[in-house]
């Protein structure tokens, strides 16, 4: 079985062909950095990027191992690339990385997406997806790059995960750019079938023959292809904004159990008669998502399946980057109730899960003893 293929038919979506012919003149002979390179996504632009005649590809990913992979993956294309191992929080890495290289375009696809996993972790949370999109933004900014687009996700609107709450932090950091350089975060939903995803997890019950897992019968979530979000991140490229939001069109979610069914009839198996266990939600997990919030609109652009978000809700001018200070004293020590309330400062309506609150508590009660 060809999982992508099979993986579209469930998205019923027709999954044309990547008309590159606007976007090619755009980023010939451009030089390109790419964080998150060694990721599903990232890896996904690394090989676009490459076959679009750029002039030289620098792919940053803290997972040696996935960009010793994707290197294998280019060697046979007519590209100059450099494979940084490093942290997108490394200040000193990143100027090392602009002075040398010059990125003309920035993607910033590295970041810490696994809700429930950030929900233990929160501090890394904060840490990759609010202070290395802080950095990137103004290393883009300090060395002249003419475009950055960042990857972000429906996770953020009205989020009750960390993961999610920092992501909106890290549109905010788009929406509050005042520089030059055109800076762009495209909203998607959940790409299916990436790594660590429900698919991947569900496709290896089903061939284990142990209980599927699901969330809830409820539950639904938006999906997107793999094709599609690599077509949405590049698209924004041809639009020309100072500072915007983009998300990327999606008719309607799709129920969890749904694809389950879908995943076990593939594999040739009667799903009545497959044992199906449910778990409940986990921290930080809603049953449904939205694309957009309350206060926000939508308008349509230039480019098919790319909606432009207007209104999005900002905090005044000086708050985000004392709610940043904020964060960054928050690491050491580990306070994270400081860090909590640094973040609910920016986005308000974040509902710290039980899971949070609890380690809040915990830190608290520890302190006193």
């Amino acid at each position: 079985m060809r999982d992508h293929d099979n993986l579209w038919r469930f998205l019923g979506r027709e999954q044309k062909p990547f008309d590159d012919s606007a976007l090619r003149p755009l980023v010939q002979g451009k030089r390109v950095l790419i964080t998150g390179a060694a990721g599903y996504i990232g890896s996904a632009l690394s090989r676009t990027m490459a076959r679009l005649s750029v002039q030289h590809l620098s792919l940053l990913d803290i997972a040696e191992s996935g960009l010793h992979e994707l290197a294998s993956d280019l060697d046979g294309l007519p590209i100059f690339h450099d494979l940084i191992v490093g942290d997108v929080c490394d200040a000193d890495l990143l100027a090392d990385t602009f002075e040398k290289h010059r990125p003309q375009i920035v993607l910033h696809a590295g970041a810490c997406k696994h809700v429930s996993l950030m929900e233990a972790n929160p501090f890394a949370a904060a840490r990759t997806n609010v202070m290395g999109t802080h950095q990137i933004a103004r290393a883009a900014s300090a060395f002249g790059s003419e475009k950055m687009v960042l990857i972000s996700t429906d996770k953020a609107i009205a989020p009750v995960s960390i993961m999610g709450a920092t992501k909106r932090i890290a549109e905010l950091i788009v929406l509050g750019n005042r520089s030059l350089t055109q800076m762009y975060a495209v909203r998607l939903g959940n790409v299916i079938g990436s790594t660590g995803s429900i698919v991947p997890t569900l496709q290896h019950q089903i061939a284990q023959g142990a209980p599927i897992t699901i969330t809830d019968v409820a539950c639904t979530r938006f999906f997107i292809s793999l094709h599609e979000a690599v077509q949405r991140m590049l698209s924004a490229l041809l639009l020309d904004r100072s500072s915007s939001i983009f998300v990327s069109d999606i008719a309607q979610p799709y129920r969890i159990v749904d694809l389950a069914r879908f995943l076990v009839e593939s594999a040739g198996l009667d799903y009545d008669k497959v044992t199906c266990r449910v778990t409940g939600l986990h921290p930080g997990e809603k049953l449904s998502e939205q694309m957009t919030s309350n206060g926000e609109t939508l308008a349509r652009t230039s480019i098919h399946g790319l909606s432009e978000v207007l209104h999005s809700p900002c905090p005044r001018r000086g708050r985000l980057a004392q709610a940043i200070e904020e964060m960054n004293a928050a690491f050491h020590p580990r306070n994270l109730d400081k860090l909590v309330r640094a973040v609910c400062s920016v986005v308000p309506d974040y509902v710290p899960s039980a899971s949070i609150q609890q380690q809040v508590s915990d830190q608290f009660a520890e302190r006193l003893t």
